[in-house]
């Protein structure tokens, strides 16, 4: 049996879709969150975006430092990815509570995830006021990866399990045995 929502609040049938961390500084205050709507916006230029809600430290660290880095976790580090995204930068420093190492990036100053087995940095183009978040497109000016976990640009599940997010705190992993190219 079908049912009409009029109004669908809940309803999580966008997922699974990856968990990334977006991290920012500006000035002396940096954090990262968990952010599970994210995509892909454009190859040329390459852009990608992340909608986050004004609510959000993250949210407010991008507007005044124009940038940002989208970081990807191995599924082993779903417990810090998941702690980030449950607490509140205001009252506790992520960094320490949830211990993953940071470098600085390439060409942004917001901290790239030294464990992350992919990374963009990004410099903020355009920001869309989207009911209640805000779509933040970033221009990509340098990938971060590791190698060996991809294969003619597309990531190798038999060597990593991505963190996916299927909401209200719900998360799994890929199998190899689905992969499946079709013709």
């Amino acid at each position: 049996m079908k049912i009409t929502l009029e109004k669908p609040e809940k309803l999580y049938h966008f997922y699974p879709t990856t968990v990334a961390l977006v991290a920012a500084k500006y000035r002396d205050k940096e954090n990262a969150m968990a952010a599970a709507w994210h995509t892909a916006l454009s190859t040329d230029p390459p852009l990608y975006g992340v909608a986050l809600s004004p609510k959000r430290l993250t949210y407010e660290l991008i507007k005044e430092a124009r940038e940002f880095s989208v970081n990807f976790l191995l599924f082993e580090q779903l417990d810090k990815l998941h702690g980030m995204g449950k607490v509140s930068g205001r009252d506790v420093d992520k960094f320490s509570k949830f211990p993953l190492g940071k470098d600085e990036g390439v060409r942004i100053d917001s901290p790239i995830i030294r464990e992350a087995y992919a990374s963009y940095e990004c410099l903020l183009e355009d920001e869309i006021d989207c009911g209640d978040h805000t779509l933040f497109v970033g221009r990509i000016v340098i990938i971060q990866y590791e190698e060996d976990f991809f294969q003619e640009g597309r990531l190798r599940t038999d060597l990593v399990k991505p963190i996916l997010y299927l909401g209200s705190d719900n998360y799994i992993t890929t199998r190899e045995e689905s992969h499946i190219k079709l013709a």
